[in-house]
């Protein structure tokens, strides 16, 4: 008697078994779009903040006709002349030197 009741546990147990394979796949699938929709908003918030930081960060800087100009950080170009103050950040790892 006890044999039969383990033989037809174990058959239930195999005819359910993909449940719990179904269930996993389900939980990994929910962890991986909650991450991804997670990452995406805090790098749209980064960008976002980082663009209002590029524009709000003017320098002064001397052009070629000898005039002081304020400038957005994005605006800068080789071989303009920045004025630095005490305390100030360097616009040299801002700057685009690329052109």
């Amino acid at each position: 008697m006890m044999c039969s009741a383990h033989t037809v546990r174990q058959e239930e147990a195999e005819e359910h078994g993909w449940i719990d394979g179904v269930a996993i796949l389900c939980a990994v699938i929910l962890v991986v779009m909650v991450s991804s929709v997670n990452d995406w908003r805090k790098e749209r918030q980064f960008r976002s903040l980082q663009k209002k930081i590029d524009s709000d960060h003017r320098f002064t800087v001397l052009r070629g006709g000898g005039e002081l100009v304020q400038l957005p950080v994005s605006e800068l170009v080789v071989g303009d002349i920045c004025l630095v103050k005490y305390g100030m950040n360097h616009a040299a790892s801002f700057c685009d030197n690329s052109s």
